[in-house]
């Protein structure tokens, strides 16, 4: 009887130990998925000096930079290398995408004025994302 008793905790304890194993590795995939699905988004951000449109559009820009994320600011007409890569035609430019290596891909482009919302919707990976309102050409 003590031999029965001893087996049947044997095996309670060798099932519980296995649905504990089957929970541990399922958290790890979940976990490994999720951080593997979010890429880390970034802002490249063009303005100018006798741009009109831009001082309302830096700030809201500095207020999706102070939710922590990062945001690489680009003078229109001192960045030329980078404003002919990225072929900005206008400003203000605000433009949302990824890194892969060192490589930046491009996922949203917006030129003109552009709600904080939107922006933070694409930085979130959200798709259908619209274009912004009026921007300034090189006079």
């Amino acid at each position: 009887m003590g031999d029965a008793i001893a087996n049947y905790l044997v095996n309670r304890a060798l099932i519980w130990l296995s649905v504990i194993v089957v929970v541990v590795a399922s958290l790890a995939f979940l976990a490994g998925r999720l951080s593997a699905a979010e890429p880390e988004r970034r802002v490249i951000y063009f303005s100018a000096t006798w741009c009109k449109y831009c001082p309302s559009q830096t700030k809201i820009i500095k207020s999706v930079e102070s939710k922590g994320y990062k945001v690489r600011y680009l003078d229109y007409d001192k960045n030329t290398e980078a404003r002919i890569s990225l072929n900005v035609k206008g400003v203000p430019c605000t433009i949302v995408g990824r890194m892969e290596g060192t490589e930046f891909i491009e996922e949203h482009r917006f030129h003109g004025q552009t709600s904080q919302a939107t922006i933070l919707d694409a930085l979130k990976g959200q798709k259908g994302i619209g274009a912004a309102a009026p921007y300034s050409v090189l006079p």
